[in-house]
């Protein structure tokens, strides 16, 4: 397949507005991903701190994340994330301030950093329900595509330039570049419009919409069970999020300290996984195929190899592409997922079912990190890594062949019914 459809999406308008914002406020979020933690430690030179800071965020992040999805389908996706992108430059300009005046404390950051948090759940549904209603849907797959790769270029570059800024200033500096990002990207989406034929038709479904956040929330749940496939994917991102996730994440560390050098070792295998995750980009932005759904399960199967590696201890040479090829499979199967659930979940129930999605993803995150520790404590981490391996291994294939019969497949048919294929838009 040639380059046209990225070549295409690259000439609208709308994408281009979201492909910018999602790099700028992607390299910023590495910014205080790196400088944070040193801020707190230049206060308290407590690793309990950080915990306590890190954690403020990140649970109105997993409790928020399904009213989020409700907002997301009673508002214009657009409009949610100009709302929260303002939030998040007021809260991370108000912390670097603090940071700047020598008047911060561990409560204030903590505080600031739960707002954060929360403003940050509404983000993830929107953004990824922003791009249905501003592209058509044969474009879906190249613009999730370039979008996972300008993730993975800003989780190169991103601390690269946070190196140098804390070399030569401070983290408060970090942290309002960040606000600014965030800046950038309200601007951005929030001018994004809706295609004409979906925002005619989204008006008419927001008129039989009822305010009642409990029966909102419901009509979410529902469209979930009442989709097999729906229900296969969240069923697999569960499990992998604890079986290969949290093991990479938690054990991958331990390994590279026992037996490779320690945390330059991590990092250099942390900066292969981006890469991969950016050749994965380039790849979903040409590779077609013709079960997408089957095929996201079939490509993370390329997942297994990395854990398998790390538990035999092979040589750093060899354990180094296998990660290139982990991230790389991590963000084929990712986009293809998020392509699938684009093109076939009714426009007015989308934000909800991918809140539904985070929630299963980010929620088990943590029980995942918090069980491989005990687990590989008494099993030893070579054995915890073959067992998650093999785990993960049975859970995807069983995955990719459920997702090839009609029962697990997508219903396009009654989807694009009610959604009908747009004609074309002169931009």
């Amino acid at each position: 397949m040639n380059g046209k459809p990225r070549a295409r999406i690259f000439r609208d308008s709308s994408f281009r507005r979201v492909f910018t914002a999602t790099g700028i406020s992607a390299t910023g979020d590495t910014l205080t991903q790196a400088a944070l933690p040193f801020a707190i430690l230049d206060m308290s030179d407590s690793a309990t701190a950080i915990g306590l800071v890190l954690a403020a965020r990140a649970l109105p992040y997993a409790l928020l994340m399904l009213p989020a999805g409700v907002v997301g389908d009673m508002m214009r996706p657009q409009r949610v994330l100009f709302l929260a992108n303002m939030v998040r430059f007021s809260v991370q300009g108000l912390t670097a301030a603090l940071l700047f005046g020598g008047h911060a404390s561990i409560a204030a950051l903590a505080f600031l950093q739960a707002v954060q948090g929360a403003a940050s759940s509404f983000v993830f549904p929107a953004s990824r329900s922003v791009l249905p209603r501003a592209l058509h849907k044969d474009q879906l797959q190249s613009a999730n595509a370039s979008i996972s790769s300008v993730f993975s270029a800003a989780a190169i570059v991103g601390p690269l330039l946070a190196g140098i800024l804390l070399t030569f200033t401070s983290p408060a500096t970090a942290l309002a570049l960040d606000a600014a990002s965030f800046l950038v990207g309200a601007v951005l989406l929030g001018r994004i419009p809706d295609l004409p034929e979906v925002a005619r038709t989204a008006s008419r479904a927001a008129t039989r919409k009822s305010m009642s956040w409990r029966r909102e929330l419901a009509a979410g749940f529902q469209e979930v069970v009442g989709s097999r496939w729906l229900l296969l994917g969240l069923a697999h991102a569960a499990g992998f999020q604890v079986l290969v996730v949290g093991a990479v994440a938690v054990l991958g560390p331990v390994m590279a300290k026992d037996h490779y050098g320690g945390d330059r070792a991590w990092a250099v295998l942390l900066a292969c996984m981006s890469v991969g995750h950016l050749i994965g980009g380039l790849v979903a932005t040409r590779w077609k195929p013709g079960n997408p759904l089957r095929a996201a399960y079939v490509v993370v199967l390329g997942t297994t190899p990395a854990l398998l590696a790390l538990a035999a201890v092979l040589p750093f040479w060899s354990l180094a592409p296998l990660l290139v090829l982990y991230g790389t499979t991590l963000s084929v199967g990712d986009t293809l997922w998020s392509t699938v659930v684009q093109s076939n979940v009714p426009l007015d129930r989308l934000s909800r079912v991918i809140s539904f999605d985070g929630f299963v993803s980010f929620g088990l995150r943590p029980l995942g990190l918090a069980v491989l520790g005990p687990v590989a404590a008494m099993a030893g981490a070579e054995g915890t890594l073959v067992a998650m391996a093999g785990a993960s291994g049975l859970l995807t294939a069983a995955a990719a062949l459920l997702a090839g019969g009609p029962r697990f497949s997508p219903a396009s048919a009654a989807d694009d019914a009610e959604f009908p294929p747009p004609e074309p838009v002169s931009r």
